[in-house]
């Protein structure tokens, strides 16, 4: 979560990135400077029906796409080896 602050001047409001649990300065492994990510969407982001949907709509105007075969390959593996 983010951090809140006001400032009073133009009655502006500013966020600034959130606190997160304490960690070492840079990383044990690489030695690179640890960076705040977030937030994270940690569940799944494919709707198996709007897949299914998609990939029918597809086949039924096959000729209508150009790149037909790539469309049908990504909502094939979307299905499959996704769910």
């Amino acid at each position: 979560m983010g951090s809140l602050i006001f400032i009073f001047q133009n009655n502006s409001v500013k966020y600034l990135p959130g606190h997160g649990p304490v960690v070492p300065q840079e990383c044990n492994y690489c030695g690179k400077k640890f960076n705040m990510g977030g937030p994270i969407w940690s569940a799944p982001i494919q709707d198996q029906e709007w897949v299914t949907s998609i990939l029918a709509d597809v086949k039924s105007m096959k000729e209508r796409y150009p790149a037909y075969d790539r469309i049908s390959e990504v909502c094939f593996c979307t299905i499959f080896f996704l769910f």
